[in-house]
């Protein structure tokens, strides 16, 4: 199971995921729902203009001084800690985080609307 912890911002603490649950809610909701692999068993998720949910190139999470499992960070904190705002190119195009919907400013950086 690939969810965090937590989906706030470990720098600003903005939620990047005002519609999905952290790690400790979705066990215990798959728990209650009878599953331990899928999250659409009884598990509604919702993922909208103010989320920001996506993945970067690992060269830019390491930049950032993150590392696999180590938090969130919205897309403002990601560009303080690079030093630059961030292009389409940080963002893999064939993941299927970035395919999400998300808030404007990640939509404009992945270069969706």
């Amino acid at each position: 199971m690939m969810t965090p912890e937590s989906w706030h911002c470990i720098d600003c603490g903005y939620d990047t995921a005002p519609g999905c649950y952290d790690r400790a809610k979705m066990e215990k909701a798959l728990a209650a729902s009878g599953s331990v692999i899928s999250t659409a068993d009884g598990v509604d998720q919702t993922v909208d203009d103010r989320s920001e949910i996506y993945m970067v190139r690992d060269k830019v999470w390491r930049q950032a001084g993150m590392g696999p499992n180590s938090g969130c960070l919205c897309i403002g904190c990601l560009e303080r800690r690079i030093k630059r705002p961030l292009k389409l190119e940080d963002f893999p195009r064939r993941h299927p985080l970035n395919t999400m919907p998300g808030t404007p400013r990640l939509m404009k950086l992945r270069g969706q609307r």
